[in-house]
């Protein structure tokens, strides 16, 4: 009889081992899977007109002074803050989610694309709904008739702006400055009024209006536009200087029917320059000021 309770309990006490060995395995299994599902990554899809994809693209890229961009999308909408490798230019441009025709239901953030090729690919669709899907590493796009697939890069986190800008939740972007002087004028007649290639643009602000002057290399031609019943050009208040290549380039990505606003200071600070499309695009442009120059 003492022999078989022995041989009992051995057998129990072997029963319990094997139970802690697959309870440990189990854990082990579990650990895995939880592992396993904070690196899955979720892919994003919504709808969107081809023309508002095209329009976010390129003003987040400032006309192609940027050749590569992050953005996020989230059901709020897409989001993209950016800065040239100049650290010259500061792009913010946002989609809301009310000018998308299908909404993300997941968020992924920091995706990187190589705006310029994507530009170029997306200019040769001519429907215009898409479907745009973004898994782990592709940015794809189909309309009814192209499809196209574009690498998401593998970059760093962006440059910290929380000091320049603000993104709210509701996907508003306010600046960090403060400005004295505020002027709408129609993109068309401020592109006019670039007039000598690769000069400079000095900006003279007057209290009711601003006048734009450029002076070629050797300063034996000028060429000056006024707006808004801009005053004499020696009672100028204050001017700010900044670079004709920055300032097309974002005007042409701009509607030339349209009017941007522009926003100076007495202080050295960057330039603002904000727009709202009619495809839903509001963008901001931050712009330091050229202050080797005098004029």
């Amino acid at each position: 009889m003492r022999e078989e309770m022995e041989e009992m309990e051995e057998r129990i006490e072997e029963m319990n081992e094997v139970s802690e060995e697959e309870a440990v395995v189990e854990e082990e299994k579990k650990g895995e899977e939880v592992a396993a599902e904070k690196e899955r990554v979720p892919v994003i899809e919504f709808d969107i007109t081809r023309d508002s994809l095209l329009e976010f693209v390129n003003l987040a890229r400032a006309g192609g002074l940027l050749d590569e961009i992050a953005f996020s999308v989230s059901e709020k909408g897409i989001v993209a803050v950016n800065v040239d490798p100049a650290s010259v230019l500061l792009t913010a441009v946002v989609l809301p989610a009310d000018f998308l025709l299908e909404v993300p239901r997941a968020k992924r953030e920091n995706l990187w694309i190589e705006a310029n090729r994507v530009i170029t690919l997306l200019s040769a669709v001519k429907e215009s709904d898409i479907h745009v899907k973004i898994t782990k590493e592709k940015f794809e796009v189909r309309s009814e008739t192209k499809k196209i697939v574009a690498p998401l890069l593998a970059r760093e986190s962006k440059k910290d702006v929380s000091k320049l800008i603000e993104v709210a939740d509701d996907l508003k972007i306010t600046p960090k400055f403060s400005y004295d002087y505020e002027y709408d004028v129609k993109v068309s007649e401020l592109l006019n009024a670039l007039m000598i290639k690769d000069a400079n643009i000095v900006f003279q602000c007057y209290d009711n209006g601003v006048s734009v002057t450029q002076y070629d290399v050797e300063g034996e031609y000028e060429a000056m536009t006024l707006f808004k019943y801009a005053g004499d050009e020696e009672k100028a208040e204050c001017k700010v200087i900044l670079s004709y290549e920055y300032l097309r380039k974002i005007l042409s990505v701009c509607d030339k029917n349209n009017y941007i606003m522009c926003k100076f200071s007495k202080e050295v600070q960057p330039a603002l320059l904000q727009y709202a499309s009619p495809n839903g695009c509001d963008a901001v442009f931050l712009i330091a000021p050229r202050i080797e120059e005098e004029y």
